[in-house]
């Protein structure tokens, strides 16, 4: 199970069974699938036109992503296959992959921005 660094308060996956690490060391730790890139190549093939969320628990974005480059290897694999793809994070490093993202046919790109700000969360 990998875990995101980002470590919000009100996240719901520190309560998965497979969490088995304290909760207040939640967000401090991650554990990257390191042969993610090439079970994406293998996997790629079955989701041709299907949608990929990425994703449900972890952040694809996360601030190891910057030197893992797991996320990025992982669309360079379904490009030819062209899921749609649906991407959920709250990193900027999403950013650094926008050549990549542009070769889909259909992506959407979900940021959430958390703040403690009531203006700011009304759209003020």
């Amino acid at each position: 199970m990998s875990v995101c660094t980002f470590g919000c308060t009100y996240c719901y996956a520190m309560f998965l069974p497979q969490n088995r690490r304290p909760k207040e060391d939640w967000g401090r730790w991650v554990q990257a699938k390191q042969n993610a890139v090439e079970l994406a190549h293998k996997q790629a093939p079955k989701v041709a036109g299907q949608a990929i969320y990425m994703s449900s628990v972890t952040d694809p974005y996360l601030p190891a992503e910057r030197s893992l480059f797991l996320t990025r290897g992982i669309l360079d694999a379904l490009v030819p296959h062209q899921p749609r793809l649906l991407i959920q994070t709250r990193g900027p490093l999403v950013i650094r992959d926008i050549d990549v993202l542009q070769r889909f046919r259909r992506v959407r790109i979900n940021v959430s921005i958390p703040t403690d700000s009531d203006e700011v969360w009304a759209g003020v």
